[in-house]
């Protein structure tokens, strides 16, 4: 098999094992069996598992990317559509992929570290934050840096209540998040923002 093929086929593998059971129960010896590849084949493709991990997040962040673009476009179709109903979409998209895709966005965001991201993978993020950005600039004809540091700050809000949903660390309050808590807490947050 060519590298190319070996590299493709252990991704592939690795997305789809994490997808299914979670990151914690990927190692070298489970893929390598399952992708028809010896141990010294991985290694000559990946430095280490880790080496592997940013391309199969690479995977699920196009995932991820591709279903908020999406939604954005949905949302910019319809009529009377404002920056705040635009932003509440890209955070119910978010939210969903946490939750609908949970083992993917733990590995995105639990498993590595950030010291050690290759420059080709921020570029990657970058990249893809930039697409939505972009997308919220050509439609609103607002300032690039206004859409930039809001869409940042955004990020990080949305980014922090999925993990505190995810981890189900408040569980006190479980039995009222709901679709209507969810589209009043992002309408709080996107108030401060923009």
């Amino acid at each position: 098999m060519k590298t190319k093929n070996i590299q493709k086929n252990l991704i592939n593998n690795a997305w789809l094992a994490i997808r299914k059971k979670g990151r914690p129960q990927l190692n070298v010896r489970y893929l390598t069996k399952k992708s028809s590849c010896s141990i010294g084949g991985f290694y000559n493709v990946f430095k280490d598992i880790e080496d592997l991990m940013f391309h199969v997040n690479t995977k699920s962040i196009n995932l991820l990317f591709s279903n908020l673009k999406k939604n954005l476009n949905l949302e910019l179709s319809l009529p009377d559509v404002t920056l705040k109903t635009s932003l509440i979409s890209l955070g119910k998209g978010y939210l969903f992929f946490a939750e609908s895709e949970i083992n993917l966005w733990k590995s995105l965001f639990e498993t590595i570290t950030r010291e050690n991201l290759p420059e080709w993978y921020k570029l990657k993020i970058r990249k893809n934050l930039k697409e939505v950005e972009d997308i919220l600039i050509n439609y609103f004809n607002i300032p690039a840096e206004k859409i930039h540091r809001t869409i940042t700050l955004f990020w990080a809000v949305i980014h922090g209540v999925s993990s505190i949903f995810i981890n189900r660390k408040i569980y006190v309050i479980d039995d009222i998040i709901d679709d209507n808590f969810i589209n009043f807490y992002l309408s709080h947050c996107i108030d401060g923002l923009i």
